[in-house]
């Protein structure tokens, strides 16, 4: 969710916005904590959307490929196959530029039917399709009556932080601080699913504990100190967020680490240190972050070690 004040506003409706139950459509119009869809397509403008059969949103089609596997006998106006290829199916009220879930049609069918107004989905902000390619079977499975539309990278922060509206985006990261946002509960991911594209679970549900560098390979026989530094390195993703936060308002990244490295009387510095790879010389073995003669019967070629684990 992109605003904060969204959660504030449900509370006060005595409800509780997780990711499937608070959003399903037929436990109550959860549409009334969003801002209006009109109100941000006017923002940008219609013309300004990309069109469903862009290739830019490549994700969205994917996403419709997926989707047609398991719930074409159930919504076979959600996709569209042409020449062999599948595409989102987006349809009235702004056709060929939104795409809408099946519950949402139904309430734009109903406001037709009646002559009334109102608002009638939830807004889904992306660019390229980024996350849809999972939400687009949540939406359905869920019941979440939503309004699907594709911005350009610009436009599509620009949303984030002027609507109320539901968007997908990476974490730790500071674009939208100022807005205050707030998590949403979710199923376990189920693995297995996810593996033949069925997507009733979200894409990760784990909280990460830790933010190392998942890139590095193992590098333990490797000369180079910094290498090791870094793949020792875990540092909780609450005192990431805090850094990134810092930084992103006019710290300096030495200022930083070193408010970092002092916070509660210098308790982050037996971990760093920890970190620090030990050069020992020929003969020589790390032990507890000392270097010490090698054991009786075994030798050394000098160099760096991780983890404790000599060159022997």
């Amino acid at each position: 969710l992109s605003q904060a004040r969204i959660a504030e506003e449900a509370l006060e409706q005595n409800r509780i916005l997780q990711w499937y139950e608070g959003l399903n459509d037929r436990l109550g119009d959860t549409t009334m904590f969003m801002d209006d869809v009109q109100d941000v397509i006017d923002r940008f403008g219609l013309e300004n959307l990309v069109d469903c059969h862009d290739a830019k949103v490549f994700y969205m089609r994917e996403g419709a490929s997926d989707f047609k596997k398991y719930f074409a006998a159930e919504d076979p106006d959600a996709f569209e196959e042409i020449d062999g290829a599948v595409f989102p199916k987006c349809g009235e009220p702004y056709a060929g530029k939104v795409w809408t879930s099946k519950r949402a049609r139904e309430r734009y069918a109903q406001h037709q039917r009646d002559g009334t107004t109102g608002k009638w989905c939830t807004p889904f902000v992306t660019s390229s399709g980024y996350g849809t390619a999972h939400f687009l079977q949540q939406m359905h499975i869920w019941n979440i009556s939503a309004c699907v539309f594709n911005l350009n990278w610009g436009d599509y922060v620009t949303a984030g932080r002027e609507f109320r509206s539901l968007e997908y985006w990476w974490w730790p990261d500071t674009t939208f601080d100022a807005q205050g946002p707030v998590g949403v509960v979710g199923l376990p991911q189920d693995q297995i699913q996810h593996s033949e594209e069925y997507y009733l679970t979200p894409v990760d549900a784990t909280d990460c504990n830790l933010y190392a560098n998942p890139l590095l390979p193992d590098v333990d026989d490797l000369g180079d100190p910094i290498m090791l530094l870094l793949k020792k390195a875990q540092i909780q993703t609450i005192d990431m967020s805090k850094m990134l936060r810092a930084v992103s308002t006019g710290s300096s990244v030495r200022d930083t680490v070193c408010e970092w490295m002092k916070a509660d009387n210098y308790a982050n510095l037996p971990r760093v240190l920890g970190w620090v790879p030990v050069q020992c010389a020929a003969g020589e073995q790390e032990v507890a972050g000392a270097c010490e003669p090698c054991a009786a019967g075994s030798y050394s070629s000098g160099g760096f070690s991780a983890r404790g684990i000599p060159f022997i």
